[in-house]
């Protein structure tokens, strides 16, 4: 297709896409291998020789675009996303706006790089019970590995911490393991109730980059027992002294009395004496 004409398609449909109230979609079979090819050197592996520039001259590497997009280099960040801020940055801002020359595909595999991080398949579990010592069904966690990672990933520590945490349990499986690239590892969470309180612990996963620094991934675990309401956990108080008060009972009351009988005395002698 000759360029300028490719350019004018390409510019039409990212338009389109950027428009569409699914962007998912657009992502669904994204290129990690050749997203991170096109980041690296965007003119060569599109074809499109008027570009001067690659991604990789506008953000230096992929972790400062993940840092932009997902406060942080290694961020979970869905694919999605990345496609979103792709196609904005190429409608708002200025040297971006080369890159409109690109097609659909091409902007769909640089997101599935840069969205190409440790990710888990969910980030809550809730759980309903039908009395307490009954485990309510299990469910699953899955951690995969990037596709093309810069260094191995593992899993450092897996933990549940949090209100009532002692009514979760969790496979080992996966603990300490080293992943290959694209590689997943799925184990299981369960609820057994010991009691009818709030169970709203966070389990979390420790994760490190070959020698780089630990980072996590969260899911937020919540449990209860179907029709009931759950309790709040309560924490002892000292017991505190009783309330001044002059009705009757209490310190005061019998202050109260005292002070009336010696009243009665003292008037019981007047009237002998009288």
């Amino acid at each position: 297709m000759h360029h300028a004409l490719r350019s004018t398609f390409a510019s039409a449909t990212l338009l389109a896409l950027a428009a569409a109230t699914s962007p998912a979609w657009a992502q669904s079979t994204g290129d990690v291998a050749r997203g991170k090819l096109l980041f690296d050197d965007t003119p060569g592996v599109s074809g499109i020789n008027t570009l001067t520039s690659s991604c990789a001259g506008c953000h230096q590497n992929v972790q400062n675009r993940r840092t932009a997009i997902g406060g942080s280099a290694n961020a979970q960040i869905e694919p999605d996303a990345a496609y979103g801020d792709i196609v904005n940055a190429i409608r708002s801002v200025g040297e971006m706006t080369k890159f409109s020359a690109l097609d659909p595909e091409d902007v769909r595999d640089l997101a599935a790089f840069i969205a190409d991080t440790a990710h888990v398949d969910k980030t809550k579990l809730t759980f309903t019970s039908t009395s307490v010592n009954t485990p309510a069904a299990a469910q699953s966690v899955t951690l995969k590995s990037p596709t093309a990672p810069f260094a191995q990933l593992t899993i450092r520590k897996i933990e549940i911490a949090g209100t009532n945490l002692g009514n979760f349990n969790r496979t080992v499986n996966c603990d300490n393991k080293a992943f290959a690239a694209g590689e997943s590892c799925t184990f299981t969470v369960t609820y057994d109730p010991r009691n009818d309180q709030a169970s709203n612990p966070v389990l979390t996963l420790t994760l490190r980059d070959g020698a780089g620094a630990d980072y996590t991934r969260r899911v937020q675990l919540e449990g209860s027992i179907a029709g009931t309401t759950p309790t709040t956990p309560t924490t002892p108080t000292t017991p505190t002294t009783p309330a001044t008060s002059d009705s009757g009972g209490g310190a005061a009351g019998a202050g109260l009395l005292a002070l009336l009988a010696a009243a009665t005395g003292a008037l019981g002698l007047r009237r002998r004496r009288a």
